[in-house]
């Protein structure tokens, strides 16, 4: 699946493992194009809506909360809002709603 961010029209995808419950990411793309990216784990925390983020070492608790497609992500004092994507479709929005 890809994922944009708020309306930069940057798609991105992740390719994530998964090691009893934390997932690692292995990869990273923008727009086609193999991304440099740290090292980073999410696990999910015992509080609802929370993930618990490490960061080349580094902790971070986000506050997460899907709101129709989008999902809001609460990290480090900044709001970032994620759209998903389905395989195959484009950015352009002109064919929405329309019969």
């Amino acid at each position: 699946m890809e994922w944009s961010i708020a309306e930069t029209g940057i798609r991105y995808t992740a390719k994530l493992s998964d090691s009893e419950g934390t997932m690692n990411l292995s990869g990273f793309t923008a727009d086609g194009q193999e991304s440099i990216h740290g090292e980073i784990s999410i696990t999910r925390d015992s509080q609802a809506n929370r993930l618990l983020v490490e960061i080349d070492g580094s902790a971070h608790i986000a506050h997460v909360a899907k709101v129709g497609d989008d999902w809001w992500i609460h990290l480090d004092g900044r709001i970032h809002v994620v759209t998903g994507h389905e395989p195959g479709s484009s950015s352009d929005s002109s064919g929405e709603g329309g019969l």
